[in-house]
């Protein structure tokens, strides 16, 4: 029998016939871009090999920018959250991104290179305009694609800002992670990342299955905003050297809104408006507060749960079963009245879980010799809520 086929990105090619608008191949492509977004919330799109020698500029460029000392990498500030330079604590990204308009490009190129003798300033701009043109393909086509007229796609660039992103992966220590960032979600409206053709992104897919990205040569990977998962697993991918990227990601300046054109009693609205940087301040906020960003409850609550929380240590026997003429059970369905519990079975198997959540997790534990001809042990560390607050304190306990 073969072996199942991994789930591989679409791949769109975005040069000649493709970008004349109105042509059949222009609707065409418009909705396999449609598509691509709905299914896996990204695709690798193919661009003009002649836009690669600003890439390789752009590269080099970034090498430059992450040669220079720390004190002048960090000069790069901004109040906005994910611009300005940053690292993330044991991951192997470090970055510096900025707006893009050309004053802002070349206040940063001064900023960094004060002599004034580099050209990462112009490589830059023309890197941006590259990449915001490509942007604005995309989201025309993804406009038109869903009916939506002109008047209205211009509206939405026009309340579009831009940040140009670069980044590097290091080398991983001994015995440290050789992750470049754990899973998550982008916050940007829509992304442009060039990995200069170099493996370690994973995306994890709607039905759970993650894929692996493989550019090709003059090629760009879109994705999706604020849905989309991500995993830059591997950042230097087990080579032996450093890696970069670069990427251009989008921000809506004016409040996002589903427009009165599409809502009614048929298709009622689904997202509350709000203001994108608003946003972003927020997931930076809960982010530097280290609360769960699952169910945002804050960090006094938790503070309090972990007070009123007491331990238990057990230490558990498994005798061997004198008859083997039904099912060996050391104990029958029973569900756990604790919060959380860490067990230690000693590498031993014979435990059974049927899932539920919370304090109604059922658990069976059953053929605790797991047939064998020894005794056998475990221990556990069992976290109960309430039990400091008890009157109750008769026995050890």
């Amino acid at each position: 029998m073969g072996s199942l086929m991994q789930p591989k990105l679409p791949v769109i090619d975005l040069c000649g016939d493709n970008l004349k608008i109105d042509s059949g191949s222009w609707l065409s492509a418009s909705n396999t871009v449609r598509r691509a977004l709905e299914e896996y919330g990204c695709f690798m799109v193919v661009c003009d090999e002649a836009s690669w020698e600003i890439h390789g500029a752009m590269f080099r460029g970034t090498k430059e920018l992450f040669d220079l000392p720390v004190e002048i990498k960090v000069q790069n500030t901004c109040d906005k959250v994910g611009f300005g330079y940053g690292k993330f604590p044991k991951m192997l990204q470090e970055y510096s991104a900025i707006e893009t308009s050309r004053e802002t490009i070349q206040s940063f190129t001064d900023l960094m290179w004060p002599s004034g003798d580099n050209t990462f300033g112009e490589t830059a701009l023309l890197y941006s305009n590259l990449l915001s043109e490509l942007y604005r393909v995309v989201m025309r086509m993804v406009f038109e694609s869903y009916g939506v007229d002109e008047s209205t796609f211009e509206d939405f660039m026009q309340s579009t800002s831009f940040q140009l992103r670069f980044m590097k992966y290091r080398l991983s220590h001994t015995n440290e992670t050789n992750t470049g960032l754990p899973p998550h979600t982008d916050a940007d409206f829509l992304g442009i990342l060039d990995t200069n053709q170099v493996r370690g992104l994973e995306i994890e897919t709607k039905k759970g299955e993650w894929i692996v990205y493989e550019p090709l040569p003059s090629s760009f990977l879109v994705m999706a905003g604020m849905e989309q998962w991500e995993d830059p697993c591997s950042g230097a991918s087990g080579a032996h050297e450093v890696r970069y990227s670069c990427g251009l990601f989008s921000y809506m300046v004016e409040t996002v809104k589903t427009p009165d054109e599409f809502v009614d009693e048929q298709h009622p609205l689904q997202y509350k408006p709000f203001n994108h940087f608003a946003y972003l301040q927020f997931v930076g906020d809960k982010g530097k507060q280290g609360r769960p960003r699952g169910y945002g409850v804050d960090e006094s609550t938790f503070e309090n749960l972990i007070q009123s929380i007491s331990f238990q240590l057990k230490f558990t026997k498994y005798r061997i079963y004198p008859t083997r003429t039904r099912r060996i059970l050391d104990f029958l369905l029973i569900p756990t009245s604790d919060l959380v519990g860490i067990l230690d079975s000693n590498q031993v198997p014979g435990f059974e879980v049927e899932t539920k959540k919370g304090m109604e997790q059922w658990e069976d534990p059953c053929s605790g010799a797991s047939g064998a001809h020894e005794v056998r042990y475990s221990c556990g560390l069992f976290f109960v809520p309430g039990w400091r607050d008890s009157e109750d304190t008769r026995g050890v306990c």
